[in-house]
């Protein structure tokens, strides 16, 4: 079973809206499906998703009315993750903004929450940074806005407008220091390493393909291209002194890895000699699709 995710933004008076599956859990990055753009008055069906075996969706825009103003109950599993503040949002979308604090010695790498109406689950996410860096050193805070934009509405909305139903709980379950360690019971235990190292391969293939697009826009023909793309390359971090251990390592190997591809470029024999600027524009696609891949959509 695939989870569905739903990216909104407005543009102008319509809603842009781009769909994506999440493979083996619910957690991005996923695998882009469909992009749709909502006016008002119109139902739009997502027909894409059944292609993953998901029943197509209907999508509309409606007025929203104003949320309950009444601000949840927000507890953490760990004494050292304080709930600093919580705030109502009525702008541009209903909901709460969070603001963590971390009271511990470690820096935290990620935390988990769990949202509740009533007995029922609702919202979920687990909430880190996108560089392999802590989300939160020693003494440092986190703010974050959790948005009330989908679900059944409230009762008692007037008709032919919506209002989400308020949440009732909202729990950090898990968290996870910078040193593997945790408090709580993350529902994902097997994927926390794997998204610190996707962070920090992110960050490095993102240098490495700004490192590319550079010497490929090069315009001088007395440029050796391969030797300006090896000198950029060379250039780049190895890793970050404050990212975490397995960001850290992501990021060498990455590094490394287009380094190897230069290498057995250079050592190439076919006849005639492939195109240098050629050979750095497929490259240079090859890494931009592999960013893509690693990318929250």
């Amino acid at each position: 079973m695939y989870a569905v995710q739903f990216a909104r933004a407005l543009v102008g008076g319509e809603i842009k809206v781009d769909v994506s599956v999440l493979l083996g859990s619910a957690t991005p990055p996923g695998v882009a499906v469909t992009t749709v753009t909502i006016s008002r008055g119109s139902h739009v069906v997502v027909n894409a998703l059944t292609k993953f075996g998901v029943q197509p969706v209907t999508l509309s825009m409606v007025d929203v009315g104003t949320l309950v103003p009444f601000l949840p109950t927000v507890v953490s599993v760990s004494p050292q993750v304080e709930i600093a503040s919580v705030e109502l949002l009525t702008a541009p979308y209903p909901g709460y903004r969070i603001t963590l604090r971390n009271l511990g010695s470690k820096g935290v790498s990620n935390v988990h929450l769990q949202s509740y109406r009533g007995q029922d689950k609702a919202l979920s996410a687990l909430k880190r940074t996108d560089d392999g860096r802590p989300m939160m050193e020693p003494g440092g805070s986190y703010t974050f806005d959790m948005n009330l934009t989908s679900g059944r509405g409230d009762v008692n909305t007037a008709s032919g407008t919506w209002t989400p139903q308020p949440i009732d709980v909202i729990e950090f379950d898990s968290v996870r220091w910078d040193d593997g360690t945790s408090d709580g019971a993350s529902p994902f235990p097997q994927i926390e390493p794997i998204v610190e190292s996707d962070a920090g391969r992110r960050l490095q293939l993102r240098r490495i393909v700004d490192a590319l697009r550079a010497t490929i826009a090069e315009q001088d023909p007395g440029v050796d291209l391969l030797a300006a793309a090896k000198l950029r390359l060379e250039s780049l971090a190895d890793a970050e002194p404050d990212q975490l251990q397995l960001a850290k390592s992501a990021m060498r190997s990455t590094k490394a890895i287009v380094s190897a591809d230069i290498v057995r470029f250079e050592r190439q024999r076919t006849t005639p000699r492939p195109d240098v600027r050629q050979w750095l524009t497929a490259l240079l696609a090859r890494y931009e699709t592999w960013l893509a891949r690693l990318s929250p959509p």
